[in-house]
């Protein structure tokens, strides 16, 4: 393939070398992991959060014993998605064997299937989750939970667009989240989203459950200068020059 002569790659986090600012953001995030405590991290679309978390997760990639996982959560409509979302994600990087792992969730799950899926074109195998119809989302969960607790890893999970849970015809699920995050002791979350009014609401108003449970921090646009700099210096990097006084538009 042909080398990408783009400097400003778009699609997805390219690494420190390519991601612009945000320190005082990123310490303030690695600051409350290493303290035990959750955040609730909101932005405009566009803006940068998740690039934010991939860079916060890169930074944890070097701690021992430390688990990372993100989980877009925008496409799930129930808590049967979510279950198996969080399924998916969270317990298949809980171990490389995949073999043993499959022994494990099998013998400790009731309604949840654990199955070895292959990538048709890469081979790598991947484990899907599939739920029996009479499963009950609190006992699913709490399998879930006590199995990532019992591993005895810690874990950051990032729950991206966070807010697409008070969608669900399920009534309950803020409460019922509410229950395993406050007694999960080696877990550490991330919530995350694009709609800050709502995800304001959950975590401010007085009668919601996860009133006040985090710490709660907005994520505003990267200073002009600061911008305007690193994008010279991509430019040089790539030996290409921009003038100083061409106009930059965020």
């Amino acid at each position: 393939m042909e080398q990408n002569q783009n400097p400003f790659p778009v699609i997805s986090y390219q690494g420190p070398e390519n991601f612009c600012d945000r320190e005082q953001e990123t310490e303030r995030l690695l600051e409350a992991i290493r303290n035990g405590r959750n955040t609730t991290l909101t932005a405009l679309r566009r803006m940068g959060k998740t690039g934010l978390i991939q860079h916060v997760f890169e930074k944890l990639k070097s701690k021992k014993g430390i688990k990372t996982v993100y989980i877009d959560i925008y496409p799930t409509q129930s808590q049967a998605d979510l279950i198996r979302y969080l399924a998916k994600y969270t317990l298949g990087k809980l171990d490389s064997n995949h073999i043993k792992l499959m022994r494990d969730l099998s013998n400790f799950f009731t309604h949840l299937r654990p199955v070895i899926q292959y990538d048709p074109i890469s081979g790598a195998p991947a484990i899907e989750f599939t739920l029996d119809v009479n499963y009950q989302a609190e006992h699913s969960l709490d399998q879930i939970f006590s199995y990532m607790e019992r591993s005895g890893q810690n874990i950051v999970i990032a729950l991206d667009e966070f807010q697409q849970i008070t969608e669900y015809k399920e009534k309950n699920t803020e409460a019922l989240l509410r229950t395993f995050v406050q007694r999960s002791k080696n877990i550490r979350f991330i919530f995350s989203g694009s709609h800050s009014s709502i995800l304001q609401a959950m975590f401010s108003d007085h009668g919601r459950p996860f009133y006040q449970s985090t710490d709660m921090m907005e994520l505003g646009p990267i200073e002009h200068e600061k911008y305007a700099a690193f994008i010279i210096k991509k430019f040089a990097e790539s030996k290409r020059k921009i003038s100083q006084k061409v106009p930059i538009v965020f």
